[in-house]
C-alpha cells in the first residue's frame, strides 16, 4: 500500500532535512540553519512533539559540550552520546512521529514484502556526530604510508582504476554470499516508488549509518589503538571491529544477515580507509544498496 498522497501534506519537512544534510558537506556550521527551520516545521505538523525536541536539543547539548570537558569525565559524556544515539537509530526515544509512506510493497513475486518511512529521529545522530566531531567529513590522512597517494587531491585518473574495480569485485563478492546463503535471488525490478527509496536510503540511512561506524567508531578505534600498536595495524583492527558491529546492528535479519552485513561493513571501511573520506563510504554503501533493489529480491527472498 502506498500513503505516497502523506508526502503533499508534510514531505517538504523531510525536503529540508534532506537540504540540511546536502550544506553539511559544505560547511561546518551552514546546515545549523536548516535543521533549525525543519524541527520547527516538525513542531508545527507534529511530526516532532515537545518532548521530542527536548531530547533532541539535550543530545545536540551533550555533543557539543563535551568539547569543553577533558578526563574520564569528557569520555562518559561522548559515551552518554553514543547510547542516544543507538537509541535515536533503534527508534527508542520519545517524541518523534516518522512519516509512514510505504506499507507492506514488494519489488517482485519472489521478494518479501517491505515498509518504508521516512524517519526524523535517525538522521539526527549524523548532526549531534558532527557537532562532537566537527572534522569528521573532512578528508582524513589515516594510513600514509599506504593510501597516501589515493589521499592526494591531486591524481591521475589511471589510479583509481584499481580501487574502482577492487569495490566492484567486493560489492559483487557480497551479492554472491548473499545469493549462496540464501538470502536474495536475482529478481530485477524498477518499483514506482525507487525514487522515494534512493533518497532517502542516501541522505537519511547511509549518511547515518557511515557516520556511526566509519566516521565515530572506526576513527575513534584507529587514533585509541594507534597509542599501541602500528598505524596499519590499528587501521585495519578498528575497521574490522567496526565491521563486526556494523553487522551485529543487523541481526534482526539472522545470522546470515549478519554475516553478510559485516562484508559489506568491510567494504566501506576500506573505502573509508582507501580515500580517507566518509563521503566516498558513504556512496559505496549507497550504491550496494541501490544494486540490490534493482536486480535482486529486496530486502530478502521468499523462499
Amino acid at each position: 500500500m502506498y500513503y505516497l498522497n502523506e508526502l503533499q501534506h508534510s514531505g517538504f519537512i523531510w525536503l529540508c532535512l534532506a537540504l540540511t544534510v546536502i550544506s553539511a558537506f559544505y560547511s561546518k556550521r551552514l546546515w545549523l540553519a536548516p535543521l533549525a527551520v525543519t524541527l520547527v516545521l516538525a513542531l508545527i505538523y507534529q511530526h516532532l512533539t515537545f518532548v521530542g525536541a527536548a531530547v533532541l536539543l539535550a543530545g545536540f547539548a551533550l555533543a557539543g559540550g563535551q568539547q569543553f570537558l577533558s578526563g574520564k569525565v569528557k569520555t562518559l559524556v561522548q559515551g552518554v552520546v553514543v547510547v542516544w544515539c543507538l537509541a535515536l537509530a533503534a527508534h527508542l526515544l520519545p517524541g518523534f512521529n516518522n512519516l509512514h509512506v510505504l506499507d507492506q510493497v514488494t519489488t517482485g513475486a519472489q521478494s518479501l514484502p517491505f515498509t518504508l518511512y521516512l524517519n526524523l529521529d535517525k538522521p539526527m545522530l549524523f548532526f549531534a556526530l558532527l557537532l562532537m566531531l566537527p572534522g569528521m567529513l573532512n578528508r582524513q590522512v589515516i594510513l600514509p604510508g599506504i593510501f597516501q597517494a589515493a589521499q592526494e587531491q591531486h591524481v591521475s585518473v589511471g589510479k583509481h582504476v584499481k580501487p574502482v574495480f577492487g569495490i566492484s569485485g567486493a560489492i559483487g563478492l557480497i551479492f554472491i554470499t548473499a545469493f549462496l546463503m540464501e538470502l536474495i535471488l536475482l529478481e530485477f525490478s524498477l518499483p514506482g516508488w525507487w525514487w522515494l527509496f534512493a533518497i532517502n536510503n542516501l541522505l537519511f540511512t547511509c549518511v547515518a549509518e557511515e557516520a556511526f561506524f566509519r566516521g565515530f567508531i572506526q576513527q575513534k578505534l584507529t587514533e585509541k589503538f594507534s597509542l599501541k600498536y602500528s598505524a596499519k595495524t590499528a587501521a585495519y583492527g578498528a575497521m574490522a571491529i567496526a565491521s563486526v558491529l556494523f553487522g551485529l546492528a543487523h541481526f534482526g535479519g539472522g545470522v546470515a544477515y549478519v554475516v553478510v552485513a559485516t562484508l559489506a561493513g568491510a567494504l566501506y571501511g576500506f573505502t573509508y580507509l582507501y580515500s580517507g573520506r566518509l563521503s566516498v563510504a558513504i556512496v559505496v554503501h549507497f550504491l550496494l544498496n541501490m544494486l540490490h533493489l534493482l536486480f535482486f529480491t529486496y530486502p530478502m527472498a521468499k523462499f
